[in-house]
């Protein structure tokens, strides 16, 4: 999409075909047939050698980084606007002449090789040509180093369990910028730029306050909005539009180039032109929709390619870690349910036993050493053994009781008081066994069992 402050145009920025190695999902080599635009504005800091080439209009309002050796090419008209600046020791170029057919830079995915993507024995991509980059990875299957060929560097450092903590950006040997990683706090070049929250940031400008930043994200965790609360005036900070795979669109709505955390809401790199996700157990090419790495549950997705993103879905789908792609709004109603189930189950009043069946703990049973110890105190962490025991049964053919005064205590009075001031029936269960029974004082002067005492029992079948 190309915007010149005023209207929004599309135009074709890629037209991929991939290639793989036989026999396996990774990427062999990729060429791009898609024409050269139109039109193009350029907002980014631009640090590499890259030839811009447009077909009519090229504008521009951006920082070109020193060492660069950039140049701008139009067919009919460059425009420098006022943010435009060339750093000393640059080497810039502005040309009005046709787009040439290859080797110019594109908003999108940009072919600069037909060497091959090379990877270690663990499946890691180590060589992209199209780049100019050669990356190396620790135990983790993390890209501790990342080398360009034009000799700049970037460098990762993490502790024993993989968390990032560092990352340091070189040229010439020469340390150009370095951030580091408190878990939401973040420090660059020694000095505090920024403390993250769950949708805001604290932003820091040379380690003092500057302001409250808030995003607002979409179905899939992408950051489209950034905003400041200007005394209580809402001011847009940034916005980001996306291609499919992660691609941020081209426009004037990219304010701040100090926003990061976009897609899925991974951090972007952009040093040395780079552009890429790193998330926590994979780094993404968004261009290309393929991770550098295999991904780490391959097993669960046999189905997919290992270096697949979001099940090719990314409308849908979101892998905010790089190891599992999940449904956001459905993760969030299954937390919820989750919240809820475990209120009920503690709220819940314990179910009662089974009739005729009673748990009674044995002694506790205690391990230490290999030996078991029984009848131990009770202690933090100590498993009970239980065990099932019948309760106590009457024997109804042989020896039933003759009053309720014979009845042992496993039995309660359950009579209903109404109905004890009337009759001298009583209604009696067993506590342990959960059976019913009825003691019916036998009628004087009426003939048969009617005229004795005696018991029904509840048929615990019935309703």
């Amino acid at each position: 999409m190309y915007s010149n402050g005023l209207t929004y145009t599309s135009q074709l920025i890629d037209q991929m075909m991939f290639t793989k190695h036989a026999g396996t999902n990774k990427v062999k080599t990729i060429t791009d047939s898609a024409p050269c635009p139109d039109n193009k504005v350029i907002h980014q800091a631009l640090d590499n050698t890259e030839l811009h080439a447009v077909a009519t209009e090229l504008q521009a309002d951006n920082v070109v980084n020193e060492n660069a050796d950039i140049t701008y090419q139009a067919g009919t008209e460059i425009t420098l606007k006022a943010g435009f600046h060339a750093k000393a020791g640059t080497n810039f170029t502005a040309k009005i002449a046709d787009c040439p057919q290859s080797g110019f830079e594109t908003d999108g995915f940009v072919e600069r090789s037909s060497d091959d993507y090379l990877y270690d024995p663990n499946g890691n991509q180590t060589r992209d040509p199209n780049k100019g980059i050669t990356s190396q990875y620790n135990y983790f299957n993390l890209a501790y180093k990342t080398t360009f060929d034009n000799g700049n560097v970037l460098e990762w450092l993490y502790l024993g369990d993989g968390t990032k903590v560092q990352k340091v950006a070189k040229r010439g040997g020469v340390i150009v910028s370095k951030q580091d990683y408190f878990n939401s706090i973040e420090y660059r070049n020694d000095t505090l730029d920024g403390i993250y929250l769950e949708d805001a940031k604290l932003v820091f400008d040379g380690g003092t306050f500057e302001e409250h930043q808030f995003f607002i994200r979409d179905n899939v965790s992408n950051a489209r909005v950034i905003f400041r609360d200007s005394l209580g005036t809402p001011t847009i900070v940034n916005e980001s539009h996306y291609y499919p795979n992660g691609g941020l669109m081209v426009g004037d709505w990219q304010r701040d180039s100090r926003a990061k955390y976009l897609f899925n809401s991974i951090e972007r790199v952009n040093d040395f032109g780079l552009d890429v996700y790193h998330a926590k157990f994979r780094t993404l090419d968004a261009w290309t929709g393929n991770w550098w790495q295999v991904d780490p549950k391959v097993e669960q997705f046999y189905a997919w390619s290992p270096y697949n993103l979001n099940m090719r879905n990314s409308v849908r789908m979101s892998d905010p870690d790089g190891d599992n792609p999940i449904v956001p709004v459905a993760a969030e109603i299954l937390k919820r349910i989750g919240i809820w189930a475990a209120k009920e189950l503690i709220t819940r009043p314990p179910p009662k036993p089974p009739k005729n069946f009673v748990f009674r703990p044995r002694p506790i049973e205690v391990v230490r050493d290999n030996t078991i110890v029984n009848s131990a105190p009770l202690e933090s962490g100590v498993i009970v053994n239980m065990e099932g025991e019948e309760g106590e049964e009457i024997d109804w053919e042989k020896n039933p009781p003759t009053t309720p005064d014979e009845l042992s205590d496993d039995w309660e009075d359950t009579t209903d008081p109404r109905k004890r001031e009337n009759t001298n029936n009583r209604d009696f269960t067993n506590q342990k066994t959960g059976e019913e029974i009825t003691f019916d004082k036998g009628k004087e002067g009426k003939p048969g069992f009617e005229g004795k005492d005696h018991w029904h029992r509840k048929n615990p079948n019935s309703t």
